[in-house]
C-alpha cells in the first residue's frame, strides 16, 4: 500500500484520477510518449503511474514498455 504522507485528500484522488487517465489511454493502445504529451507529464511519470498501477509494459520497437493489463478497481484502491 503507498503511503501519502502530508498529503491532502484532494492530492491523493487527483493522483488516482492520474493514475486511472494513464492507465486507460494506454490501454487503448496509446503509447506512453503519446499518454504523456496528452496529460502534460513527463514520460518517465507515465511510466510510473503504470508500474503503481501493475501494469505490464508491451514491447515497443525492442524497448520494452507496459503490457497493458487491465487494472481492478480493488488494486487502484490500494494505491490509496
Amino acid at each position: 500500500m503507498l503511503v501519502f504522507e502530508n498529503w491532502s485528500l484532494q492530492e491523493i484522488m487527483k493522483e488516482q484520477t492520474d493514475i486511472e487517465e494513464v492507465v486507460r489511454l494506454y490501454q487503448e493502445g496509446l503509447s506512453a510518449r503519446k499518454v504523456a504529451e496528452m496529460q502534460g507529464i513527463s514520460e518517465s511519470a507515465v511510466s510510473r503511474r503504470l508500474k503503481k498501477a501493475g501494469v505490464m509494459r508491451r514491447k515497443n520497437n525492442g524497448k520494452e514498455e507496459v503490457v497493458a493489463d487491465k487494472i481492478t478497481k480493488e488494486r487502484l484502491e490500494e494505491l490509496i
